[in-house]
C-alpha cells in the first residue's frame, strides 16, 4: 500500500528496492531517511537519534537495530522528503496508544474497548475458550439461549479464529468483564451479529455466563455500551433482538433498553419439552437518542 502511495506522489520510473524507513524525533520534528543497499549517510546515523523517542515501522521500538519495514517503492532522490509529510501524521507516536493509555483506567490486566462504571467490554481472546466452555455447557445458562448442543473446545477455537477472519465484518463480539476494585473478571459476552452494511442493521445478543452476576445490573450496563457503540460508531440504523416468551426477565430487560416489541413468531423454538414463541424486538437510532 505504501509503495503504491509513493508511486502516486513521485512521478518517476518504477524501481523495486528495499527501503528502511527510519523515524527520528529531534527538536519536536519528525524526519525520514531511506536506506538503499544497506547504506545510511553518516551524519544521519540511527546512533545519533534523539534518546526520547524513536519508532521503527508501525510501532515504538527501544532499539535502533530492530523492527525495520521494507516496501516496494520508486527510487527517487526526493523520496524521503516527499514521504515525510505523509508519514509525519500517519505514524507519529501520538497516533499509537501508549502502554499507559491502554490501561488508563488503572485496572490491572487486559485491554479494554468500551468501559462503564461497573463493566468493561473487550475483544475476545483465545484464552477465553475456558470461560465459554464453562458458561455455555451449563443448562441453567443455555435454557435462555439458542444453544442446545454440547460446546466443544475444537468448535469454540474455530469460532474464535473466524472472528478475526471470515466473520470480522459481520460480527462484533465482546467479552464482558466486571470491574472489581483494581481488577476485572470475565462474566459473559455480548455482540452485534449479522451486521448489514447496506441496510445498516444488526442482531443484538447478550449472555451473562457467571450466575453469581445475574440480576445485578451488569448486563444492562454492558448492553447500553454495546448498543451505543453500534449506533454511534458502526452507523447502524436499526438493531433487532428477540427473547423466548417464557423468559420474562429478558423481556423486561429489552424494554428497559428501549426496544419495542414488534411481534411474535409462534411456537418457533422447542425448549424443555415444549414449543415456545419468539418475542421479536427492534430499536431504531432515533429512539435510542431520545432515551
Amino acid at each position: 500500500m505504501v509503495g503504491r502511495l509513493a508511486m502516486l506522489i513521485v512521478p518517476c520510473r518504477r524501481v523495486t528496492v528495499d527501503i528502511k524507513l527510519i523515524y527520528k524525533k529531534c527538536c519536536c520534528r519528525w524526519r525520514i531517511w531511506d536506506e538503499v543497499a544497506g547504506e545510511i549517510p553518516e551524519a544521519e546515523s540511527p546512533e545519533e537519534k534523539c534518546s526520547r523517542c524513536v519508532a521503527y515501522g508501525q510501532h515504538h521500538c527501544p532499539s535502533a537495530a530492530s523492527s525495520v519495514t521494507c516496501y516496494e517503492a520508486p527510487l527517487h532522490p526526493r523520496l524521503p522528503r516527499l514521504l515525510c509529510a505523509v508519514f509525519e501524521r500517519a505514524w507519529s507516536p501520538s497516533w499509537y496508544p501508549s502502554e499507559e493509555s491502554k490501561t488508563s483506567s488503572g485496572i490491572k490486566g487486559g485491554i479494554e474497548m468500551l468501559k462503564g462504571k461497573s463493566v468493561l467490554l473487550r475483544p475476545v481472546k483465545r484464552s477465553d475458550v475456558s470461560y465459554f466452555l464453562k458458561w455455555f455447557n451449563d443448562p441453567e445458562v443455555t435454557q435462555y439461549l439458542g444453544l442446545y448442543l454440547p460446546m466443544t473446545e475444537i468448535a469454540e477455537e474455530k469460532f474464535i479464529e473466524e472472528l478475526g477472519t471470515t466473520r470480522a465484518k459481520s460480527d462484533v463480539i465482546l467479552v464482558i468483564e466486571a470491574i472489581e476494585d483494581d481488577s476485572t473478571k470475565p462474566i459473559g459476552n455480548c455482540g452485534l451479529h449479522e451486521i448489514n452494511a447496506k441496510d445498516h442493521n444488526a442482531l443484538f445478543g447478550i449472555a451473562i455466563g457467571d450466575k453469581d452476576y445475574w440480576s445485578r445490573g451488569y448486563g444492562l450496563e454492558a448492553a447500553r455500551l454495546l448498543i451505543n457503540y453500534g449506533f454511534q460508531q458502526l452507523n447502524l440504523h436499526r438493531i433487532s433482538s428477540y427473547a423466548f416468551a417464557f423468559n420474562e426477565r429478558s423481556i423486561k430487560f429489552h424494554k428497559k433498553l428501549g426496544f419495542r416489541e414488534e411481534g411474535r413468531l409462534r411456537q418457533a423454538t422447542f425448549k424443555n419439552g415444549q414449543y415456545h414463541d419468539h418475542v421479536q424486538f427492534g430499536l431504531l437510532r432515533d429512539e435510542w437518542k431520545g432515551l
